[in-house]
C-alpha cells in the first residue's frame, strides 16, 4: 500500500507568486501616527468615539449577513468531516428474524446477524484530493466570514459618519435660518421706518424661506440613514435613533501612515485569503477528476451467523465470513471522464484569473483610498480657512449695510456664501473620515483571524 500511495495523480498546488511593487505610489503622510498592520484589527477605536464602538459591537453580534457566514462555515466544516471519513472503512451491522413452514410441518424460526465492511484503497490519491478540497473550502469560508466582518464594520462606520454629517448640516442650516430671520426682521423694520425699500424685504424673505426649504430634504436623508444603520445592526427601525438623538461632532482620527507594504495585503486581506483558498480547493478538484481515469481497488468483507433460534447465533457452526478484493477501471465512457478533467481545469484557470484580478483590485483600492485621504484632508484645511474668511465678510457686510455703505444684495451674497462654505466643510470633513475608513478597509483592517474565537462558527 505504501508503494501504491506513491502513485497519486493530479496537480501539485502552490500558491501563486505575484510581482508586487515595493511600496505605494501615493506619497506617505509627513505627519500623524503610524497605522501598522498589527494596529488595524479594531481600527474604529482610533476615532475615540464610544457611540461608534457600541454600534459596531451591536452589528457584529446581530447582523444577519454574519449569521449566514457562520452557517456557511458550519456547512463547510461538516463537508470536510464527510470527506475525511472516506479514508476509513465503512462498517454496517444488520440482523433479521423470521419464520418459515414447509407443507404441514411446524413453523421453524430463522435468525441471522452479521457485519459488513468495505474500504477503498486510495491508490491514486482521489480521497486525499477530496479532503484537500474540503479543507481549503472550509478555510475559504472562514476567511469569507472575516471579510464579512471587515465590510460590516466599514459600512457601519460610514453610515454613522453620514448621520453625524447630516446632523451637523441640519445644525448649520438651522443656525443660518436664525441669522437670516434676524436679518429679515431688521430689513422689515428698516423698511417700515422708510430707510430701505420693500425689494430688500422680499429678497430677505426669499433667502430665509429658501434656506428653510433645505430642512425637509436633510431630515428625509437622515431618516434613510437611520434605517440603513438599523439594517446593518440587525435591529428594527427606530431603535438605533434613541442612541443618536444627541448630535455629535463628525469623528476624525489621526492621519494614516501606510506602513503596510503591498505584499502584506496577501496575508492581511480576508477576501484575498478566501480567493486563494478557493483556488487551492479547485486545484484539488482537478486532482479528484483526474483520479477517476484510473483503476479503483476496493476491499470488502463480511462476518455473519444464522440459526433457527437466538442461542444458535453463538454457535460456531452457524458462522460464515468472506473477504473480497475487487479492481475496477473505466473502459469506455465516450470521453466523459477526460472532458470532466478539462472542465475542472478550465474552472481552475477561472479561479486563478479571479484571484489575480482580486489582487490588482486590492492594490487599486489602497492607492485610491490613500490618495482620497490626502485630497480630502487638504480640501478641509482650505475650506476651514474659507469659512473663517466668509464669516468675517458676512459680519462686515451686515455692519456696513446698517451704516449704509453697501446695498442689501451684498449681505445676501455673503450669507449664502457662508452657509454654502460651512456645508461644504462639513461634507469635506465627512469625506476625509470616509477616506480613512476606506483606507483601513483596503489595507485589510476591520478584523483579524487572530482576533476571533478559534472555535467561531462551530
Amino acid at each position: 500500500m505504501a508503494m501504491l500511495g506513491a502513485c497519486a495523480v493530479g496537480p501539485d498546488y502552490h500558491a501563486p507568486a505575484f510581482d508586487l511593487p515595493a511600496d505605494w505610489s501615493t506619497a506617505r503622510n509627513e505627519r500623524g501616527s503610524s497605522a501598522r498592520i498589527e494596529d488595524l484589527s479594531q481600527w474604529w477605536t482610533r476615532f475615540e468615539d464610544p457611540v461608534l464602538n457600541d454600534l459596531i459591537t451591536r452589528a457584529i453580534e446581530n447582523n444577519p449577513d454574519r449569521a449566514a457566514a457562520l452557517a456557511s462555515i458550519r456547512e463547510a466544516r461538516a463537508r470536510a468531516k464527510i470527506a475525511g471519513a472516506s479514508r476509513y472503512p465503512a462498517i454496517d451491522a444488520g440482523g433479521a428474524a423470521g419464520a418459515y413452514q414447509s407443507g404441514s410441518a411446524d413453523w421453524n424460526g430463522l435468525y441471522s446477524a452479521g457485519l459488513d465492511a468495505s474500504w477503498e484503497a486510495d491508490i491514486f490519491g482521489g480521497v486525499k484530493q477530496e479532503l484537500k478540497a474540503a479543507e481549503a473550502t472550509l478555510q475559504a469560508r472562514e476567511a469569507a466570514h472575516v471579510d464579512v466582518l471587515t465590510s460590516l464594520t466599514a459600512e457601519v462606520a460610514v453610515t454613522y459618519v453620514e448621520i453625524r454629517t447630516l446632523q451637523e448640516r441640519l445644525r448649520l442650516t438651522r443656525a443660518s435660518i436664525v441669522a437670516q430671520e434676524e436679518t429679515f426682521d431688521q430689513v422689515r423694520w428698516r423698511a417700515e421706518a422708510g430707510l430701505t425699500s420693500s425689494l430688500d424685504v422680499e429678497q430677505a424673505r426669499a433667502n430665509f424661506e429658501s434656506t428653510r426649504a433645505q430642512i425637509p430634504t436633510l431630515q428625509d436623508t437622515l431618516a434613510n440613514a437611520f434605517t440603513s444603520l438599523s439594517v446593518l445592526l440587525g435591529e428594527s427601525p427606530g431603535i438605533v435613533e434613541a442612541t443618536l438623538t444627541s448630535p455629535s461632532d463628525i469623528p476624525v482620527a489621526e492621519p494614516i501612515n501606510a506602513d503596510v507594504l503591498p505584499a502584506d495585503l496577501l496575508r492581511q486581506r480576508a477576501d484575498l485569503r478566501s480567493a486563494e483558498r478557493n483556488l487551492a480547493a479547485q486545484s484539488a478538484r482537478v486532482g479528484v477528476a483526474t483520479t477517476a481515469l484510473y483503476p479503483r481497488l476496493t476491499l470488502s468483507g463480511s462476518l455473519g451467523a444464522s440459526a433457527d433460534d437466538l442461542s444458535g447465533l453463538l454457535d460456531e457452526t452457524g458462522l460464515a465470513n468472506s473477504l473480497v478484493s475487487s479492481l475496477s477501471a473505466p473502459v469506455f465512457n465516450a470521453g466523459a471522464l477526460r472532458a470532466n478533467v478539462e472542465a475542472e481545469d478550465a474552472v481552475l484557470e477561472q479561479a486563478l484569473a479571479s484571484y489575480e484580478s482580486a489582487v490588482l483590485l486590492a492594490l487599486k483600492e489602497v492607492e485610491d483610498a490613500l490618495s482620497a485621504a490626502s485630497t480630502a484632508r487638504a480640501r478641509s484645511d482650505f475650506l476651514d480657512k474659507a469659512v473663517r474668511a466668509s464669516q468675517q465678510a458676512y459680519d462686515m457686510a451686515l455692519l456696513e449695510y446698517q451704516t449704509g455703505l453697501v446695498d442689501f444684495q451684498t449681505v445676501l451674497d455673503t450669507q449664502r456664501t457662508l452657509l454654502s462654505l460651512q456645508d461644504d466643510l462639513a461634507q469635506s470633513q465627512a469625506a476625509e473620515t470616509n477616506s480613512q475608513i476606506a483606507t483601513y478597509k483596503a489595507l485589510g483592517g476591520g478584523w483579524s483571524q487572530t482576533g476571533l474565537d478559534p472555535n467561531f462558527g462551530r
